[in-house]
């Protein structure tokens, strides 16, 4: 018999959030990540837990972080430590931050953890493209992103070597 109608296709599942943990020892005047108080009321803190890493405090991190870090092992099952969650301005990545790192490229601002700078990547955008219009197309979606980190109040700080430098915050 012939095939019969099939379902309509979805949107496309999104990829796993890109996942950085952040652990850097501080140097004496180094900016420290303290997670109590009101200072990061307005930032998803994780924690493992009988073995598990957990949702804390904080709103719950969004974009699938919590089921990726589990997924990869991001934090070690005897880690006793809290882990913030800083998600990127720009696509579907988040940095796990240990409470007590130095802070160097993030800030609390609002109460809310969040990256002070990013790096887009423009060299390779369109590296596995089969066509010109997957290669115009990787190109717009580049283009996308360093609209969005405009919007989100970037600035470029410079461009080298195929990679675009974008700082938030006080000039």
């Amino acid at each position: 018999p012939p095939p019969g109608p099939s379902a309509p296709a979805g949107p496309p599942a999104l990829p796993p959030p890109r996942l950085r943990v952040v652990d850097e020892p501080p140097q004496p005047d180094d900016a420290v990540l303290a997670l109590d108080g009101p200072a990061a009321a307005g930032t998803p803190v994780l924690a493992v837990r009988a073995g598990r890493l957990v949702h804390v405090a904080g709103p719950p991190p969004r974009g699938g972080v919590l089921e990726a870090a589990v997924a990869q092992r991001a934090v070690d099952a005897d880690d006793d430590r809290r882990w913030a969650v800083a998600h990127a301005r720009v696509g579907p990545a988040a940095d796990l931050v240990a409470e007590g790192s130095a802070l160097r490229v993030h800030a609390l601002q609002d109460g809310v953890l969040q990256r002070t700078a990013e790096v887009l990547a423009f060299s390779h955008a369109a590296d596995r493209a089969a066509s010109l219009p997957e290669a115009a197309a990787a190109y717009d979606r580049l283009a996308a992103a360093v609209d969005a980190a405009a919007a989100a109040g970037g600035r470029l700080t410079s461009a080298d070597d195929g990679l675009l430098h974008v700082a938030y915050g006080r000039a």
